[in-house]
């Protein structure tokens, strides 16, 4: 399989149409050499531009728009054990803030694979790698230390594709595999990264103070006042194999997530700019050990506001939707301040539908409409919550921090240890609720709604079926431009994604969404039920238990 091509549904213009003439394709492999012309699979060059150890024909050779960079499936590059070869010498540096190399709108420089061209017998990921072994707990030194892997300062319309990440590991401060700048607010990025596979972290013992300087180790980094309109599509962060309570998954510019897998992670993501998060999954997320600041699942902190951002082309909302977070805290029995915090600008709506949220261990925040300098408003429609653990009574949807805004509930399912609007939300001023279902967790789990099915209806006769809901296909739905938002609106949730935990990769959706009814009643919750097309497999695990 050749490069892969971005969908005509992004919305970061990052389109591959016909390339410059002077465009080339180069190939680097394991087995290469510097001095190779590096134009063909069998004169491949030893490192990429930009690592520092590329020397002659390599080091001489400057990206150009439309320019593809080929690495060999199966290889390994090592940037922290200087005796294994290919030794990249250290970060790779895709160009300097002050020699960019960018792609245009039409000619996008891709840094990935072509499937059918690897070592071994068949295709796996190239692997990026630190070098320092995984550990499940703290180490006492690091083998290797490497700050950051991949560094791509000041880029546009660049594509990073179907790489593994692995082998970080830290004493202090903060380490990360990707890191990416757009060069300033009036300029996006347009980064695309695609069908990375990110695990294997460790650290010794430290701890972080918190502060700007330490905002915990991610696995996606760009700096908050540089960011914008970089798009994260078919990424598994996974640290299943790793300490899960001292790493994120992404900070800085999330303008799009979709498509991705986010699990066994410390709750240390702060994206900024969010737009359109849609279609993944969120699971066994845990506080953080190194006592950085944020210890949130997915706390968009800056949002993109209505076409009043610099870059304001796009006037459409953010969007929030097909989301699944479950199994939050659970792990290690330790609570986070949030799952999902977001904050709306003044005079903008957020919208959020479809999404499914269960089984959280003391979480003070699921939703929290909280923003600073003035709060936009919240249209928050066909989600299924479950509350938490039967031990917590805490708020669903924690708004009591936002003065002057205004939530509108429709079609959602509140289960809980209680059932009245106090029980959902911190404060009902400013709340607007039409067609909820509130039951509590034993009532829900009596009628079919349980984990093991991520709390979907099981029968035509499950209260979230028979529930008259509203019809919001000239409501709601009518104010998304993007048409996958908008066929997204009058469908049930597609649960996001399912996870092969063999190969580190998604399928999506994990479900069809069945289509909700274009005039009369909807089905209450985020799943719209049609028969067969509404059964689950269950979910990859369950609870797991404390250590």
């Amino acid at each position: 399989m050749s490069k892969p091509k971005y969908s005509a549904a992004l919305v970061c213009g990052l389109f591959f149409l016909p390339v410059l003439a002077f465009a080339s394709t180069h190939y680097i492999a394991a087995n290469g050499s510097d001095s190779n012309s590096g134009t063909s699979k069998t004169a491949p060059w030893l490192h990429a531009p930009g690592m520092p150890l590329c020397t002659s024909v390599c080091g001489s050779y400057t990206p150009a728009p439309g320019d593809s960079f080929i690495f060999r499936g199966g290889d390994t590059w090592h940037f922290g054990n200087s005796a294994a070869s290919p030794y990249t010498g250290g970060t790779w540096m895709w160009g300097t803030t002050s020699t960019a190399w960018r792609g245009t709108a039409g000619n996008v420089e891709y840094i990935g694979v072509d499937q059918t061209w690897f070592s071994g017998g068949s295709w796996t990921r190239p692997i990026l790698t630190g070098d320092n072994p995984t550990s499940l707990s703290p180490v006492g030194s690091c083998a290797h230390a490497v700050g950051v892997l991949f560094n791509l300062p000041n880029i546009q319309y660049v594509q990073l594709d179907n790489f593994e990440f692995t082998g970080l590991c830290w004493n202090s401060g903060n380490s990360f595999y990707v890191t990416h700048y757009g060069s300033n607010y009036d300029n996006s990025e347009n980064f695309m990264m695609s069908n990375l596979y990110i695990h294997g972290w460790t650290h010794t013992s430290f701890n972080c103070s918190g502060g700007g300087a330490c905002d915990g180790s991610v696995a996606i980094y760009s700096s908050i006042s540089t960011r914008f309109g970089s798009t994260i599509d078919h990424v598994v962060v996974d640290g299943s194999d790793s300490d899960d309570t001292s790493f994120g998954g992404v900070y800085g510019d999330g303008y799009i997530v979709q498509y991705s897998v986010f699990r066994h992670l410390a709750g240390s993501s702060v994206p900024t700019a969010c737009h359109q998060i849609h279609d993944n999954l969120f699971e066994y997320a845990n506080n953080t050990s190194d006592s950085s600041e944020h210890t949130d699942v997915w706390m968009c902190y800056g949002e993109y506001g209505d076409g009043a951002h610099p870059h304001g082309s796009d006037t459409s909302p953010n969007l929030f939707y097909n989301n699944v977070f479950r199994f939050i805290g659970t792990t290690h029995m330790g609570p986070l301040s949030a799952v999902l915090w977001l904050f709306p600008p003044s005079g903008q709506t957020d919208y959020e539908f479809n999404n499914v949220f269960h089984d959280y261990y003391g979480v003070a925040t699921n939703y929290n409409n909280y923003c600073q300098g003035g709060c936009g408003n919240l249209a928050l429609f066909n989600n299924t919550m479950e509350q938490s653990l039967p031990n917590y009574t805490g708020c669903i949807v924690c708004n009591g921090s936002a003065p002057g805004s205004s939530i509108s509930s429709v079609n959602n399912h509140w289960i809980g240890t209680a059932t009245t609007p106090g029980s959902v939300f911190q404060s009902t001023t400013g709340v607007t609720e039409s067609a909820p279902l509130y039951q509590t967790i034993g009532a829900a789990n009596a009628q079919g709604y349980t984990s093991a099915n991520d709390f979907a209806p099981s029968s035509s006769s499950s209260p979230t079926v028979t529930a008259a809901g509203v019809n919001e296909t000239a409501g709601f739905c009518r104010a998304f431009a993007d048409p996958a938002a908008v066929s997204s609106c009058k469908s049930g949730t597609t649960l996001g994604c399912s996870y092969n935990s063999t190969n580190h990769t998604v399928n999506c959706p994990k479900a069809a969404g069945v289509s909700r009814p274009a005039a009369g009643a909807w089905n209450v919750g985020a799943y719209q039920f049609g028969g067969a097309t509404s059964s689950l497999a269950p979910p990859t695990a369950v609870i797991a238990t404390a250590d």
